[in-house]
């Protein structure tokens, strides 16, 4: 373990960043890409009149981020100002070399005083929805970042956890991408929380994928997407009411209705060795939906027996849910649905994150038994992903 880190009379505590994210380089896509497919990989290009970078997907504009706006996709430690200011702001000069380079990512960790990060990309958290009817190479797309994330995390596969990404929009490729990806050794996978031609991710029809993951014994997280408000779970009337309105409430709808829904249609009752993490949605959300979900099903459990046991019993079993460091709800968080069901992440090196997160999230539990800390801290992670500690 990293050394510093400690909770009660200075025990030495492992520090698990559940949720810290990669910045694919454009580079990556000709080089993984299955042969058939390349040179259809992301790219960056610029527009004519002024120079500003935008994104391509299959020889096709991107819709986000603007052009001239790359700057959004990272940003940690930089004014929002500069980010949405058109042009000021590069694709490269948003991320620092950590994003990319597994060896100053370890040098991050180390001064951080993470001991383990678990890794999720950040192109793969909107490309998705844009990608049109090839399916085919939808799926190339995933199995490419997979690769190259494995790569990047056989640095110190100890220390580096690759998350890997499964897209529903090709069912049969998301269940090979599952067998593939457990045998390769990977410990988890995330899943886009969206509705997949008017069909959401835990209707029976993706039960070859669900069914996969259960066998695998690979725990599957629901992750925010970044894409504008009609694409998310948040109604089309709210669209153009600002952008604090689209990062607060847009991003996590998905991941909040998504995870009701799966709630109500069974997804855990049908796999109860399913094992689900709900992140980068905050977590003080939970104990609300749980405590209405567990009333409004016991009032109406005649009308749908769907379920067997409450909702938040499923939780219990089944469900972690992910908490930023600076959360003010967490003791309550934690009172209401336990330790053991808590982890947190740091989201580095996208804006939204920050440094000293370690020392946030042990100020955070400090008044919590030392058993709990260390859960939270890093041990629920441990023990969902089985790292060694």
């Amino acid at each position: 373990m990293v050394d510093g880190a400690t909770v009660g009379p200075g025990t030495a505590v492992l520090t698990v960043d559940a949720d810290g994210h990669v910045m694919e380089p454009p580079s990556m896509w000709d080089e993984y890409l299955d042969p058939e497919y390349k040179g259809r990989g992301i790219r960056i290009a610029q527009t004519r009149k002024h120079g500003h970078e935008y994104l391509v997907f299959d020889d096709k504009p991107a819709p986000y981020p603007p052009a001239g706006l790359l700057g959004v996709l990272g940003g940690l430690g930089m004014d929002f100002r500069d980010l949405y200011t058109p042009g000021k702001v590069t694709f490269e000069e948003s991320f620092p070399p950590a994003g990319w380079d597994p060896h100053e990512r370890l040098a991050v960790m180390d001064s951080e005083r993470i001991d383990v990060s678990v890794l999720y990309p950040t192109m793969g958290l909107f490309w998705e929805g844009w990608m049109g009817d090839d399916r085919d190479l939808l799926a190339a797309y995933c199995r490419a970042y997979n690769d190259w994330v494995w790569d990047f995390c056989a640095t110190d596969a100890r220390r580096l956890i690759p998350a890997g990404h499964v897209s529903l929009r090709n069912l049969d490729a998301a269940v090979a991408e599952v067998h593939r990806l457990a045998n390769r050794g990977f410990r988890t996978i995330f899943i886009a929380p969206d509705v997949i031609d008017g069909h959401r991710f835990s209707e029976p029809m993706f039960d070859p994928f669900w069914r996969a993951c259960e066998e695998a014994e690979l725990p599957v997280g629901l992750h925010v997407v970044a894409r504008p408000v009609r694409d998310h779970a948040v109604p089309d009337v709210f669209d153009g009411v600002n952008l604090p309105f689209h990062v607060s409430m847009s991003f996590p709808s998905d991941v909040m209705y998504g995870f009701a829904a799966a709630m109500f249609e069974g997804l855990f009752e049908r796999f109860p060795r399913l094992k689900m993490l709900l992140l980068e949605a905050g977590g003080g959300w939970v104990p609300h939906f749980l405590d209405r979900m567990d009333v409004k099903w016991e009032k109406l459990a005649h009308v749908d027996t769907t379920l067997t046991m409450k909702p938040s019993e499923y939780f219990e079993r089944q469900v972690w849910v992910s908490v930023d460091p600076d959360e003010k709800t967490l003791s309550t968080t934690v009172s209401q649905v336990g330790a053991r069901k808590i982890v947190w992440a740091s989201d580095y090196p996208h804006a939204d994150g920050e440094l000293g997160v370690v020392e946030e999230v042990l100020e955070a539990v400090e008044d919590l038994a030392p058993d709990d800390q260390r859960l939270i801290s890093g041990g629920n992670v441990a023990n969902l992903y089985g790292i060694e500690r």
